[in-house]
């Protein structure tokens, strides 16, 4: 993240709030602050749940089956 700018997770950009903490962890890791002031996340950003990946593994489980 570059000092001076604010970065922004806008509209179309899909969040995983898991995966982010941990990438903000790791570059707050490396001396980097990582702030409101710097980073944030649009209101109208979707975002990824754990329900998702539970509906996908179910779904990957029918049409395994539903295939053979």
């Amino acid at each position: 993240m570059r000092r001076v700018k604010l970065s922004v997770f806008g509209n179309g950009v899909v969040v995983d709030p898991v995966h982010l903490i941990a990438e903000i962890t790791a570059i707050r890791a490396q001396g980097v602050a990582v702030t409101p002031d710097n980073l944030l996340v649009a209101e109208n950003a979707a975002l990824i749940l754990s329900l998702h990946r539970e509906l996908d593994a179910h779904r990957e489980l029918f049409m395994a089956s539903s295939c053979t």
